[in-house]
This record gives C-alpha cells, structure tokens and sequence, in this order.
C-alpha cells in the first residue's frame, strides 16, 4: 500500500524525472558528438522531441495536482471570502478543458492510426507520440476529480470521529 500512495505522490516526477534524464543524456552526447567527432546521433533530436512531449504532458498532470496551475488570481487577492469558490470554479474548468481538448484530440489521434505514420528516423508509430498528450490531458483531469474525492473522504472521516 506504501507503494501505491508513494506512486500516487510522484508518478508524474518520476517521469518527468526519466524523461530529462534521457533528453540530457542525448542531447550531451549529441553535441559532443558534433563538436568532437563532427556528426552527431542521427536520433537524437527525435528522441529528446519525443521527451520534451513526455515532459509537458506530465508536466500538465503535475501542476494539477500539486495546484501549481496558471491561474489568474487578482480576484482572490482583492477579495479573499471568494478564495475557495474561486479554486473550486477553476479546478472545475480546468478539468473541463482537459476532458474538451483529450476529446476532441481523439479525433486526431484516430486519424494517425489509420495513416499509420512513423517517425522519420526511428519509424515509431506517430500514434505514440500522439497519445502522450492526451493521456496527460486524461491524467489532469483524473487528478482535479481525485484531489476532491480526497478532500470530500477527509471531510466524512473527521465528521465521523
């Protein structure tokens, strides 16, 4: 169970931990390569493209849960009774927006499939790379909907003690 909560934590950090490990990696040995022997990894650049993608959909997922989002908060500042009204309606949207754009994201990821498209160098299918988005996108919102099942569990257990 230790390990489940500790996934819970950190499942998006841990990726996105892997995924600028390997983009530095490559890119290191790209550009010594370059300076150096003067040609680099032909799959370089495909590979820490890729990890970039992987980076920003977690990242996505990340700052839902951690509640490091962008937002606009000149109205909570101005006036504070609103605060948690406001964090309830912006966690709503951004849960909206993710579930809108996974969805229709969707459409296009059927349309890659069916080309069956690969990437130049290494010939992975594009519908890979494709689905890393939206599964972020999916994650977020699973998030935004997790973080208030557990605030609503919290609260039924304090008032059941």
């Amino acid at each position: 169970m230790k390990i489940v909560k500790w996934l819970d934590n950190n499942f998006e950090l841990v990726i996105m931990a892997i995924a600028l490990s390997v983009l530095t990696v490559v890119v290191l040995i790209d550009v010594i390569g370059r300076t150096i022997f003067g040609t680099g990894i032909t799959w370089g650049q495909e590979i820490s493209r890729n990890c970039e993608i992987v980076i920003a959909a977690m990242g996505i997922s990340y700052g839902v849960q951690a509640g490091k989002h962008i937002k606009v908060d000149i109205i909570q500042t101005l006036v504070p009774k609103l605060k948690a009204l406001l964090d309830i309606f912006g966690d709503v949207i951004t849960c909206l927006f993710c579930l809108f754009v996974a969805y229709y994201g969707m459409s296009k990821l059927g349309a890659t499939m069916k080309s069956g498209a690969t990437t130049a160098v290494l010939g992975i299918p594009t519908f890979y790379i494709y689905s890393l988005m939206e599964i972020g996108l999916v994650l977020a919102a699973v998030r935004v909907i997790e973080k208030y099942i557990k605030l609503f569990l919290g609260r039924v257990k304090k008032g059941g003690e």
